[in-house]
């Protein structure tokens, strides 16, 4: 189903020299570090950026802030990738933010079952995680409703996975919040695949 665009891509013929940079700076990333395995679309048929990477491109001195923070988080890594993962379609599922949804349901399904992977994406707890895993849904799913994370579940976390690790889960958790934000602000749709 077709939405409609409220910021539409922009090809790379058309983009200012910030625009620009930040599109060099992401293209470049995502093939080496983000997605390399090229599970999900991040550019149309022009070579524009979806999804949430064309808000940023839109507004490339906050759109860089966000990506670098994606960058530096990435650099920073701890959590292992089932882990990231899980806290982002988890995330990315109670916003309906449908794009998140299906780019890191893709990345999911290179450690979980499909069945896994569409609980996931509904929003349901999974049968037959590990018990971090069940740790990092239950977190995630904790912050994302509001409010304070429980005192039990922090100290299950801190037992669990680790203190250094606890803190990114919480960081990653929120910096996925606002990328379902930029993309249902936007009303970012699904990219359409060549058997839709």
């Amino acid at each position: 189903m077709n939405q409609p665009q409220r910021l539409q891509p922009i090809p790379p013929p058309q983009l200012t020299a910030a625009q620009k940079d930040l599109f060099d700076n992401i293209v470049a990333s995502i093939s080496k570090d983000l997605d390399a395995g090229h599970s999900f679309i991040t550019q149309n048929e022009e070579g524009a950026f979806v999804g949430p990477f064309n808000s940023w491109i839109h507004s490339p001195i906050t759109g860089a802030a966000i990506w670098n923070l994606i960058k530096e988080m990435k650099r920073d890594e701890k959590l292992p990738q089932n882990l990231r993962q899980i806290a982002i379609v988890t995330a990315g599922s109670h916003f309906k933010a449908n794009y998140e949804v299906y780019a890191h349901a893709s990345m999911a399904r290179q450690y979980f079952s499909e069945e896994q992977v569409d609980a996931l994406s509904n929003g349901l707890l999974p049968q037959g995680l590990l018990l971090e895993e069940q740790l990092v849904y239950r977190v995630t799913k904790a912050l994302v409703k509001g409010g304070p994370l429980a005192d039990d579940l922090y100290a299950e976390g801190i037992s669990i996975l680790g203190q250094d690790k606890v803190i990114e889960l919480i960081f990653l958790i929120g910096l996925y919040s606002l990328v379902s934000m930029c993309l249902n602000g936007f009303n970012v749709p699904v990219p359409a695949t060549p058997q839709d």
